[in-house]
């Protein structure tokens, strides 16, 4: 947040910009006309500035149904403040543009009090600085140029600390493709040069359309090459399609649950990330079935029987939360058939510690053969990602080189990263995370 001093004669900026983004606001504030005319008043006075003429304000509903919603213009002296309330989707975008230096705690209060958001992302800037102020000037221009277009930061793993420091990671938003809300999560897709589209949730990125193909084949993959004859496959999570893309390219699979808990997350994929799903194509293969619910209480209480299940959730927070469970993993032995294995997520060792290790506790706990493996996916700040993998058969081992390129081989499948012996050298653990997972195991014992 800016910091004002007006008396301070090496920094006077000739005006300030306030940045407001809303998200999880009600419809019913968004869409009262007289609640936002309030609004705007109330916000003129207490950034102790003066409306010429009577505010703009239209309603507009025709060109998207996710932008449906007032827009409002109010003239300020030499400045504005104009703002657009996409009641569909819950959100609100704010700029207040003043000639002075104004308390942006004081407007924020102000904006909070009539829409009443779940979510604020805020930004405020100085604007211009008098002539006097040259070295200003330049500092104020060095930090446009560097800042011309909008930053993503991702902070997951800034609750974890490496040496005392905190750790992220961000891109340079380009475009700006989806932008809402569920009642689980946030929801956004953005678009970078570099990494081209990018999904986010909890402002957590999931996968980016550079590299998503390394997470989704090694996920999708290695149980089902380990697997003789993988018949009957149950995806939890994935709502961006690529686990059952990659699961529905083995011919042999006959029948594909995917359960996943936002409807939203799916169609936002689908539209703004088709490379991934195949433009919605998966969903509709006879052999997919797809459902949208709370994967724990899938597997509580279906009846089917699977050969793998691929737990492609998020991280342990939020409503991915239950599916780091001892009770969930138990749920999904009882609907495994004989000789059945598991993958899941395992996070990335590095920033989050004793994640992978939990896991594996779990599966060991639930009665099934607990092992990791590796993949390197450059989204995942971090180094090494760790994947979870379990057999429902005690004495499972590693398939053979010669076995597993047997198998590839019949599936007639092309593969950007996975191959057979990919598949046997990412079981290979760097001993400080083979350590990491036996600190955890000895914890869990100990407690125990």
């Amino acid at each position: 947040m800016t910091s004002h001093n007006q008396t301070n004669p090496t920094r006077a900026p000739w005006g300030q910009h306030l940045v407001l983004d809303f998200n999880g606001c009600s419809k019913e504030l968004l869409s009262n006309k007289e609640n936002i005319l309030n609004w705007s008043k109330e916000l003129v006075d207490a950034i102790d500035m003066v409306a010429y003429g009577e505010p703009i304000i239209e309603h507009f509903a025709t060109h998207s149904h996710e932008a449906a919603g007032y827009t409002l213009l109010q003239m300020i002296e030499t400045s504005n403040i104009a703002a657009h309330f996409a009641e569909n989707i819950g959100q609100a975008y704010i700029d207040v543009f003043s000639c002075k230096a104004f308390d942006v705690e004081v407007a924020l209060k102000v904006c909070k009090k009539y829409f009443n958001p779940a979510k604020v992302n805020m930004h405020s800037m100085d604007r211009g600085f008098h002539k006097k102020d040259q070295a200003g000037e330049r500092n104020f221009l060095r930090r446009f140029k560097m800042n011309r277009r909008p930053k993503f930061i991702e902070d997951v793993h800034s609750i974890y600390t490496l040496k005392g420091s905190k750790a992220f990671q961000g891109f340079e938003i380009n475009r700006t493709l989806f932008e809402g809300a569920s009642k689980y999560q946030d929801i956004a897709i953005y678009e970078n040069d570099s990494l081209g589209r990018v999904l986010t949730l909890d402002g957590i990125i999931q996968i980016t359309e550079c590299d998503e193909f390394v997470y989704q084949e090694m996920m999708a993959h290695v149980p089902l090459f380990s697997h003789e004859n993988p018949e009957h496959v149950l995806i939890i999570g994935g709502g961006d399609g690529g686990i059952l893309r990659e699961v529905l390219r083995h011919k042999a699979v006959k029948k594909v649950v995917m359960s996943e808990i936002d409807q939203i997350v799916i169609d936002a994929c689908v539209e703004y990330m088709p490379s991934v799903n195949n433009a919605g194509k998966v969903y509709r293969d006879p052999r997919t079935q797809l459902v949208v619910g709370d994967a724990f209480a899938y597997v509580q209480e279906t009846e089917l029987k699977f050969d793998a299940v691929i737990i492609d959730s998020t991280d342990p927070t939020g409503p991915g939360e239950k599916l780091f469970s001892d009770d969930f993993y138990k749920n999904v032995v009882k609907i495994l058939n004989k000789n059945a294995l598991i993958s899941t997520q395992g996070g990335v060792p590095l920033f989050q510690p004793g994640e992978v290790g939990n896991t594996l506790s779990c599966l060991k706990d639930a009665g099934l053969n607990s092992s990791c493996y590796i993949a390197a996916v450059p989204t995942y700040y971090g180094g090494y990602m760790t994947l979870g993998f379990g057999a429902l058969n005690s004495k499972w081992s590693l398939p053979d080189l010669e076995t597993l390129e047997q198998r590839f081989k019949r599936a007639c499948i092309r593969t950007k990263h996975y191959s057979p012996a990919m598949h046997r050298a990412s079981f290979v653990l760097p001993p400080w995370i083979e350590d990491d997972i036996n600190t955890k195991s000895n914890k869990k014992e100990e407690a125990a």
